[in-house]
């Protein structure tokens, strides 16, 4: 008489090829996802910065200056420049003059972006490198800051 096993069920062995190969999709997941989050606050960044230039006009022509850009004065320029800084983790470079006015930003996936009074709104220089930093550090490094100083009034 000859023994016949059958087992109802899977190996060990089985259990843990299929467990890692879950595990591995898993993580490709998950950073897909961390990408997209960092992107979609990039964007909101972006548009949150760029719709202050609507409103600092706005100040512009209600007072004739765009001093008050920068210092809270207006709710909406305050709660988008909270916005911004909120979202990207660091704390935003605003500049303003009575003529002139710059804010500068880090963004949450990686790089800076510049909005300025005469409606830049960018990631990169004139000469299209992409910014480096915010303002240029003190360490007398060559870099391509957003702003050329902590007082400047345009995006380079």
């Amino acid at each position: 008489m000859s023994r016949i096993s059958q087992s109802k069920g899977f190996t060990l062995v089985e259990l843990l090829v299929v467990m890692s190969i879950m595990t591995f999709l898993a993580s490709i997941v998950i950073t897909s996802v961390g990408a997209a989050r960092a992107k979609g606050a990039d964007s909101t960044i972006k548009q949150a910065m760029n719709n202050m230039r609507g409103q600092a006009s706005l100040i512009y022509n209600d007072t004739g200056s765009f001093s008050g850009v920068c210092n809270n004065s207006d709710p909406t320029l305050a709660s988008a420049i909270s916005q911004v800084n909120t979202l990207s983790g660091a704390t935003g470079q605003c500049n303003a003059v009575s003529t002139e006015w710059a804010f500068a930003s880090a963004l949450k996936g990686g790089g800076y972006w510049c909005v300025d009074s005469t409606n830049v709104g960018r990631s990169k220089n004139a000469l299209g490198v992409s910014y480096t930093a915010v303002i240029p550090p003190d360490t007398g490094t060559t870099q391509a800051p957003a702003l050329a100083s902590v007082t400047a009034t345009a995006c380079n």
